[in-house]
Order: C-alpha cells, then sequence, then structure tokens
C-alpha cells in the first residue's frame, strides 16, 4: 500500500508528464522525441522509471507445497525455497531486507495445489537485470546446438 507521500508524488509525476505531452517537450533519453527538454526533475524521475522497469524480470515460480498455506505463509516458504533461507525467521529476515512482499490478488494454496504438490505463483525479482537482444541470440544459439541427451 503506497504512503501519502507516495500517492502525492505520483499524482505530481502525472501531472508533470501531462503538461509536458501538451506542450510538446521531449524525454530527454526516453522516447526519442525531439523538443524542448524536460525540467531536470522530471527527467530524472523518468529516468529512475525507466531503470527500475529495466532492472526487474517477471516469470512464474513453481513453489512445493505439501498442505494448505495462507497467502503469508506462501510467501515466507518461496523466500525459503527461491534464497534458500533454512527457517521461517531467516525467510522473514530476508523478505524484509529484499523488500519481497505480494502483489496484486493475494495467492492461497488450494486442497488441489497440496495434491499436486506445488502452487505456481507469478514474480518480480528486481535483482535481476533482463537479458539483452544478443545475450538471448547467444543463449538460443548454445542450446540448439545441445544434443537432445544434453
Amino acid at each position: 500500500m503506497r504512503t501519502h507521500a507516495e500517492h502525492l508524488g505520483n499524482q505530481r509525476l502525472t501531472r508533470l508528464l501531462r503538461d509536458a505531452d501538451a506542450r510538446g517537450l521531449a524525454r530527454s533519453g526516453i522516447g526519442g522525441t525531439t523538443g524542448t527538454p524536460l525540467p531536470a526533475e522530471l527527467a530524472a524521475r523518468m529516468a529512475a522509471i525507466a531503470g527500475a522497469r529495466a532492472s526487474r524480470v517477471n516469470f512464474s515460480y513453481s513453489v512445493r507445497i505439501s498442505s494448505r498455506l495462507d497467502s503469508d505463509d506462501l510467501l515466507i516458504e518461496f523466500i525459503k525455497q527461491y534464497r534458500g533461507a533454512g527457517t521461517n525467521e531467516e525467510a522473514r529476515r530476508i523478505g524484509d531486507q529484499e523488500d519481497w512482499k505480494r502483489a496484486g490478488t493475494a495467492p492461497t494454496v488450494t486442497e488441489a495445489h497440496t495434491r499436486q504438490g506445488h502452487n505456481l505463483i507469478p514474480v518480480t525479482d528486481r535483482s535481476i537485470t533482463p537479458a539483452t537482444a544478443d545475450e538471448r541470440r547467444q543463449r538460443q544459439e548454445f542450446l540448439t546446438g545441445l544434443s537432445p541427451a544434453e
């Protein structure tokens, strides 16, 4: 949940963006338009937002489970498995340090998940930088060259 200050900051940024768009101002380095440079504060905020989006990866993670869990316990179990924490206390500490939290609808573990032995949850890891196009091409070439046994 956003704090009041974050909410006001987002409102201010939205207002600045609308004003910039209305005046046809450039988004220096973001969007590639030409024209009058943006105010320094707005350009810095936009670069920070673009950087934050560029340094995160979204994927699904299969959390191994053996019993029903509420969403808080599922988050702790995810951290234990994903970050290799040995105990719930260590997982909570890592979760606090790395700011792991639920976003959107809280996932739950149903009886069906328990029978399957896992629950597939969406994850956004902000510590991972997405691969560049060249890295993806190199990975594809490597994987294509592997034999079926490999």
